[in-house]
């Protein structure tokens, strides 16, 4: 199993959105500590490991495997061609900070959002022959210019 490096998704502005797959996406909020999607949340705790993937590909089914609960998190789509992997990605936390890293998925994931810098961010964990790349997005403001 390959593992990317991991991503920092704590001290973020809610929400971190977490796209598996291209079209399952989950929602991170910092403020509580809580990970989201379509069917239930789960509260992501210090010091734990969370696992993510499915099961079959007829289940249609993401889940959350921890040391204390299996949590069926959302739906995805079976009919499109790239779904989650069966073990995808990783939350890993430790006394103060949450990461998220993709387990060398064969279909990758985006994470967007924003720092308390605050700082916008986009990364993409694509398939493993491309490797991990991250998007830097530069804050633009518009001036008005008087002539």
């Amino acid at each position: 199993m390959k593992v990317h490096e991991p991503f920092k998704i704590s001290q973020t502005i809610d929400p971190v959105t977490i796209i598996l797959g291209r079209n399952t996406p989950l929602t991170y909020r910092d403020s509580k500590h809580i990970l989201t999607g379509s069917l239930s949340s789960i509260s992501i705790e210090t010091n734990e490991t969370y696992i993510l993937g499915r099961r079959t590909k007829t289940d249609s089914m993401l889940l959350v495997w921890s040391e204390k609960a299996e949590t069926e998190i959302t739906h995805y789509d079976s009919r499109v061609r790239t779904i989650p992997s069966r073990i995808h990605a990783a939350i890993l936390t430790d006394e103060s900070d949450v990461f998220y890293t993709d387990l060398g998925s064969s279909s990758g994931s985006i994470l967007a959002g924003e720092t308390t810098r605050p700082e916008p961010f986009v990364t993409l964990y694509a398939t493993p022959r491309v490797g991990v790349h991250k998007v830097t997005i530069e804050p633009k403001y518009g001036h008005r210019r008087t002539v």
